[in-house]
C-alpha cells in the first residue's frame, strides 16, 4: 500500500518520466517465490521542475543537464554543473528553480521486488504461537539493490539490458556494467531443492593501479515501519557489522495481520578476508543497508555474495540463516572453482581447492586404471 502511493506521487511530480523493468520468477522449494527485475530503464530527457527530500530518498542519481542558479546540498555548495554530471542522493534544493535533470534508477537490475507464497502455510507469531493456513507475502518492496560508490556517489547498477538464465533456468544471468575500471555484474540464484535466493555481486579491476571497491547492497522490507529484529547471530536484536545474519518479521500491533515471510538475511560469513564496512537495520524501519570496503589490484575479481531465506517462522529463518552462513552443498551450486575462490565475505577458498582437488584425484585415479587394463591386456596376449 505504501508503496503504490509513493509511485503515484512519483508520477505527480515528474510526469514525463519513462520506466520498464523485466521480471522472472523463481520458486524455492518451500514455495517462496521471488519476482527478480531483470531489465532497469528509464529515458533521458525527463524533467523535473523542483528537487525535494522525497525525491532525492527515491532514486540514487539524478542527472543535470545545465543550472547556473547556486543550489545547496547539506553544507556543500554546488555550481555550473555540465551534462552528465551526478548530484548526491542527499541532494536537497535551497532553491525553488533547478534546471532539467533526468532521473537514475530508483532500483537496481537483479533485485528481488516481492517474494510471496504459492499456497498457505503455519505462521509463527511474536509470542510463539502459530497461526495455520495463512497466506504470507509481501517480503519485499525492494530488495537487494546494489551501488558502487564513485567519488562518493552511489551509483546504481541498472541499465545494462536484459539478463539471460542458466543452470535450467535457476540462475540468472546479468551483464556487465562499467564504472570507470571497475566492472561489475551480477547472478542470482535460487534452487528447486533448497529455500533461499542468492546473490554473486561480482567486480572486477580492469585498471593499472589498485582500486577501492565500496559497494552498497540496500532494500526495503515489505514489513514497513513493522519491522522487527527478533536475533542476530551474536545473540541481541540490534544490527551490527560483525552480525552474520539477522532474522526479521512483521510485528503485529492489533491492527494488522503479520503475513510477511520471516526473514533470515546472510551478510557475510565467520572471519571472512572482507567483512560489512556498515550494517543498517532497525526496529520499525523497512531500511535494510549493508556496505563492505575493498582494494582489487590490478585484473583482479572479487565477490561479494549474500543471502536471503523466508521462512513461514522464525525459528526455521534462523537455523536456514545460519546453515548459510557456512555455505556447503545447494548453497554453493552453480558456481565455478574461479568464483568460489574470488568470494571475499565468506570462507570458500578450502571448497574451491577442495572441488580442483577432487577432479585432480578422480583424474590421476582414471589414468592409474587404465594404466592396470593394459597391463592385463599385455599379460594376456603374452
Amino acid at each position: 500500500m505504501k508503496r503504490t502511493a509513493i509511485v503515484f506521487l512519483f508520477c505527480l511530480l515528474v510526469s514525463n518520466f519513462a520506466f520498464a523493468t523485466g521480471e522472472i520468477f523463481l520458486v524455492d522449494a518451500g514455495g517462496l517465490q521471488y519476482d527478480i527485475l531483470t531489465d532497469v530503464t528509464t529515458s533521458s530527457g525527463s524533467t523535473c521542475s523542483t528537487w525535494t527530500t522525497w525525491s532525492s530518498w527515491l532514486t540514487s542519481v539524478c542527472w543535470w543537464t545545465t543550472w547556473s542558479t547556486t543550489l545547496t546540498s547539506g553544507t556543500t555548495s554546488w555550481t555550473t554543473f555540465t551534462s552528465g554530471t551526478t548530484c548526491s542522493t542527499t541532494w536537497t534544493s535551497s532553491s525553488t528553480t533547478t534546471s532539467s535533470c533526468w532521473w537514475a534508477s530508483i532500483m537496481a537490475s537483479g533485485q528481488a521486488d516481492e517474494a510471496s507464497y504459492t499456497h498457505t502455510v503455519s505462521a509463527s507469531t511474536v509470542g510463539g504461537g502459530m497461526v495455520p493456513q495463512m497466506h504470507m507475502g509481501d517480503a519485499f518492496d525492494r530488495y537487494n539493490m546494489v551501488s558502487l560508490r564513485r567519488n562518493l556517489i552511489d551509483v546504481r547498477y541498472a541499465y545494462n539490458g536484459p539478463a539471460s538464465v542458466e543452470a535450467g533456468g535457476r540462475q540468472i544471468v546479468f551483464p556487465t556494467q562499467t564504472f570507470d575500471t571497475l566492472e561489475f555484474s551480477r547472478k542470482v540464484f535460487v534452487p528447486e531443492n533448497d529455500e533461499f535466493c542468492r546473490w554473486m555481486n561480482i567486480v572486477t579491476n580492469t585498471g593499472v593501479n589498485p582500486e577501492l571497491v565500496v559497494l552498497v547492497i540496500d532494500g526495503d522490507l515489505g514489513s514497513d515501519n513493522n519491522t522487527l529484529i527478533m536475533d542476530t547471530s551474536n545473540g541481541n536484536t540490534t544490527a551490527e557489522t560483525d552480525d552474520i545474519w539477522l532474522v526479521t518479521m512483521q510485528d503485529f500491533d492489533g491492527k494488522i495481520t503479520s503475513h510477511n515471510p520471516r526473514l533470515g538475511h546472510v551478510i557475510q560469513g565467520p572471519d571472512a578476508a572482507v567483512g560489512a564496512s556498515s550494517v543498517f537495520l532497525e526496529n520499525n524501519s523497512d531500511q535494510t543497508k549493508w556496505e563492505y570496503e575493498f582494494v582489487l589490484a590490478p585484473g583482479e575479481t572479487g565477490i561479494i555474495m549474500n543471502f536471503v531465506t523466508g521462512q513461514p517462522t522464525i525459528e526455521g529463518a534462523r537455523q536456514k540463516a545460519i546453515l548459510l552462513s557456512q555455505p556447503a552443498g545447494v548453497a554453493l551450486d552453480y558456481m565455478t572453482p574461479e568464483e568460489k575462490s574470488a568470494v571475499l565475505n565468506f570462507q570458500l577458498t578450502s571448497d574451491a581447492l577442495l572441488t580442483v582437488n577432487s577432479a585432480i584425484v578422480l583424474a590421476a585415479v582414471g589414468v592409474a586404471w587404465l594404466a592396470v587394463l593394459r597391463r592385463r591386456k599385455n599379460c594376456r596376449a603374452a
